[in-house]
């Protein structure tokens, strides 16, 4: 065999030798790759079916969430009373529902005592129809006043209350009652007025009311003044006011005196621990020149214990009536 022709078979059998190793080398690489192609796929269609099963999961949940927000937000209003809303408080009626079905009533009896009284120049005789009633605290009971215009003229009367002692009005309740309504009496005629209370039960539960038996409803009624009546704005209600005197001296507080300035024409029930300075009665008229007066409603011992000075020497003055004058509609 020639020298060339021994080059070109050594030049073939290289040839072939190289076409064998790149066939070796790059046959399995090629399912290889598809494997993993593949397997790449098949995971990310799997997380896509997840996220797309996380996100219709939260559209739902939003959807309920923006469905239950509105009631939601109403009973957290009506539970806190933020953004203005009036508090839902279980009502006298539901108490006493509540109180009957758990058996709760207590077996306590309380006395309660009723009075009734006229401003100066009322031509009325007004008197409670019983002297007292018996009630446990849990229950509700029943009585009644009765008016008698005694004049030769129509008058128009307005009534408030007061229950003492005070620290025990907060657990009596009235349903039905007469106060802060006009009543309107011809002359000579006569008329029974309901009222309708209740004792929370929760009376019983306090231990400041122990040796509290009894509590006296007092309920006095006044003319209206007939100016009044000529702007139908200018209805009577009811207001509540706390006077509180501190004592801001070095030396113990033996009395005070205070001026309170009314803004409108108010009809004063009444005022605790104190009275008028020039010596009239509290019920009455009051204007801007009213001055009380009084002495502190705390000792000086009691002053001295609790804040180690005498600027805790004060008197609270609650002040009840009815004022006219100012425009609700």
């Amino acid at each position: 065999m020639s020298r060339s022709e021994l080059s070109r078979l050594s030049f073939d059998e290289c040839n072939r030798l190289s076409r064998l190793r790149t066939s070796v080398v790059e046959r399995p690489s090629v399912p290889l790759g598809l494997r993993c192609l593949y397997g790449t796929h098949a995971a990310r269609d799997q997380k896509s079916r997840k996220m797309l099963m996380y996100l219709t999961g939260l559209v739902f949940v939003m959807v309920g969430c923006s469905y239950a927000a509105v009631p939601l937000y109403r009973r957290f209003c009506q539970a806190t009373g933020y953004g203005g809303t009036v508090q839902r408080r279980e009502s006298v009626e539901e108490k006493i529902v509540r109180h009957a079905q758990d058996g709760t009533v207590a077996t306590r009896e309380i006395v309660v005592q009723f009075n009734a009284d006229v401003a100066d120049g009322m031509p009325w005789k007004f008197i409670p129809t019983q002297r007292e009633v018996r009630v446990k605290p849990g229950e509700s009971a029943l009585a009644f006043y009765t008016a008698e215009n005694r004049s030769s003229t129509p008058i128009i009367g307005v009534s408030t209350y007061n229950v003492t002692p005070m620290k025990a009005a907060v657990y009596f309740n009235k349903i039905q009652c007469f106060c802060f309504e006009e009543q309107r009496l011809l002359p000579g005629e006569q008329i029974d007025m309901p009222v309708f209370f209740y004792i929370d039960p929760e009376f019983e539960a306090d231990p400041r009311m122990d040796g509290i038996n009894n509590l006296i409803l007092s309920y006095t009624f006044f003319k209206t003044p007939p100016d009044l009546r000529s702007d139908p704005k200018a209805q009577p209600y009811r207001f509540e006011s706390t006077l509180t005197v501190l004592n801001n001296d070095l030396e113990e507080l033996k009395s005070w005196r205070v001026f309170v300035g009314f803004q409108h024409d108010e009809y004063l029930v009444s005022a605790s621990n104190a009275v008028l300075a020039d010596g009239s009665s509290v019920l009455g008229l009051v204007g801007n020149m009213t001055v009380f007066a009084g002495y502190p409603s705390g000792d000086l011992k009691t002053g001295i214990e609790t804040a180690g000075n005498l600027t805790q020497m004060s008197a609270r003055v609650d002040l009840l009536g009815i004022q006219f004058g100012v425009g609700v509609g």
